[in-house]
């Protein structure tokens, strides 16, 4: 803690305040409330377990002996654009495209994950605490590929209370890519794009000059023009 109060009196004195004596108390406390949120949070990776309705108790002297179930693990598929308030037992088959992964100072690493199924796009969390559950988790979730995700739907304090697909990961699985459409140009009398940018123009292009060619002559189009930010693309 010392070393740090130097550290501050030193930079302080480096920006002008040279006659200033710094009484400087470090404390480091715990974030008790971001704990209690993220343990709530992960209570979503469990799935819950409910009383049997129709319970029948035959040794009521014996309270401790009850009967338990946990849901049946539904096999329905549900698009996400159908995803609308928090709901459980619930099967995705989506794409991510995007991961983001913060560790907490209580130990909890959480992953954010962007999905999508091409009827709409929300965000997917898992929590984890184990070291080993957390590289497994890191080599598995890859942005671009689909996965199958079985989890639950619920409203994210994290994230002003919107709706959040929970899972964990013993419930992901790879799959093949699920996408059964393909984007054409149907029109008779084919265009020719004039003003194409590709990743040659900097900061103003995200696909590669062969991928643009290769769309064009699939799409029947006898010519396309790749173009710089001000007329022609001068190749290197």
């Amino acid at each position: 803690m010392n070393t740090i109060a130097k550290e501050i009196e030193t930079k302080l004195k480096e920006y002008g305040f040279k006659n200033i004596k710094l009484n400087v108390k470090l404390e480091i406390t715990e974030d008790k409330e971001l704990l209690e949120r993220i343990e709530k949070e992960k209570e979503v990776t469990n799935m819950p377990i409910f009383k049997e309705k129709n319970q029948v108790q035959e040794n009521t002297n014996n309270s401790a002996e009850k009967n338990y179930y946990r849901p049946k693990k539904s096999k329905e598929v549900t698009p996400i654009k159908d995803l609308l308030y928090e709901t459980e037992n619930i099967n995705v088959e989506v794409q991510i495209f995007g991961i983001d992964i913060f560790e907490a100072k209580s130990g909890y690493k959480i992953f954010t994950l962007k999905i999508t199924d091409y009827t709409d796009s929300m965000y997917a969390k898992i929590f984890t605490k184990d070291e080993e559950e957390f590289a497994r988790l890191r080599d598995l979730l890859k942005e671009g590929k689909w996965y199958s995700m079985y989890g639950r739907v619920k409203e994210d304090n994290f994230s002003n209370n919107e709706l959040t697909f929970m899972t964990r990961l013993k419930d992901i699985t790879p799959i093949e890519e699920k996408l059964d459409w393909e984007r054409t140009d149907k029109s008779n009398e084919k265009r020719v794009e004039l003003h194409a940018h590709t990743m040659m123009s900097q900061m103003d292009g995200v696909i590669d000059e062969i991928k643009l060619i290769k769309t064009a002559i699939k799409w029947g189009h006898r010519a396309i023009a790749i173009t710089d930010h001000d007329g022609c693309q001068a190749f290197p």
